[in-house]
């Protein structure tokens, strides 16, 4: 019966393919359920099915929301599980720190409110419901300095704490993900890791630059003309001209501003900066963005 269902999932897919392959697997799992491999009645099935998609088009989830909700489901497991400390760092330009909590850190949505609380009271079983949200209050709602200030309350004593842990039936978190909070809390858990690891590579940075310096085998950027760069750091272009990370990140921005996908040389020839000497400047986020560009403008030239 499986084997049939999936016959019946890919004759549909391939008969209707901007619909959802998740809908028609759910409605032919419903038929076998009730008829099993009945092909006369299921001929009926598709015929209802195609009635449906005609007369309730709004409703009939599309091949895109589908697409869309595996790619959120696949980012929402690689930040669950896959995700390491120094991905992390990479990720948020060596400071994840002045992202979750500093000025620059996202704006909190309800769901995302909803999702802090419920994991403060998971976290902090101990501390009272009232204790927990009134930190989680005057933290305005961010849950990497409630759980910091809650952090230091559970080391002391007093009536703030409960008279046995909450239970699991407790704990609700909201049904729908919210992959800012994921990533919060992946932050919060490596948090001193994450520390750890900024202050090894500034202490090797500061030694290597040293080594640099007495061994005079600093090199210049060939854009804002400063002498004292580390060879390990500095971006070719394919006609053999090096620039520093700095210039490169800002002639990238330059360059996506202006819709452009492809980044040149700057100033010394016409060659192009591959995307595997921009990584070695440019985070994740803006390299992917600048991947898709490009992937795109292929595709319609």
């Amino acid at each position: 019966q499986e084997e049939w269902q999936r016959e019946k999932e890919d004759y549909l897919c391939d008969a209707f393919p901007d619909i959802s392959p998740e809908w028609f697997r759910n409605q032919i799992e419903d038929f076998r359920k009730v008829h099993g491999i009945d092909e006369e009645r299921f001929s009926e099935k598709v015929v209802e099915m195609v009635q449906q998609m005609k007369g309730d088009k709004d409703n009939i989830p599309t091949r895109k929301d589908w697409e869309s909700k595996v790619r959120e489901q696949e980012e929402l497991e690689k930040w669950s599980q896959e995700i390491t400390v120094d991905q992390m760092i990479d990720l948020y330009d060596g400071n994840p720190e002045s992202h979750f909590i500093g000025p620059n850190k996202e704006e909190q949505s309800d769901l995302y409110k909803k999702h802090s609380r419920v994991a403060l009271w998971d976290a902090f079983r101990t501390i009272k419901v009232n204790n927990i949200d009134r930190e989680h209050k005057r933290a305005k709602y961010n849950y990497t300095n409630a759980h910091r200030a809650l952090t230091q309350l559970q080391s002391t004593n007093g009536n703030h704490k409960t008279a046995k842990p909450r239970e699991d039936k407790e704990i609700r978190y909201p049904a729908d993900p919210c992959f800012q909070f994921v990533k919060e809390k992946k932050f919060v858990e490596f948090r001193a890791d994450i520390k750890a690891e900024v202050e090894k590579r500034i202490t090797e940075r500061r030694e290597t630059f040293k080594y640099a310096c007495m061994s005079h085998t600093l090199v210049e950027c060939q854009c804002c003309f400063n002498e004292e760069c580390l060879a390990e750091d500095m971006v070719p272009c394919n006609g053999g001209h090096l620039y520093c990370k700095e210039c490169i990140q800002q002639s990238t921005n330059v360059a996506m501003g202006l819709g452009t996908a492809i980044i040149r040389c700057l100033g010394q020839c016409e060659e192009e900066i591959p995307p595997k000497q921009l990584q070695k400047a440019l985070n994740q986020n803006v390299l992917s963005k600048l991947l898709i560009r490009r992937g795109t403008e292929e595709v319609k030239n």
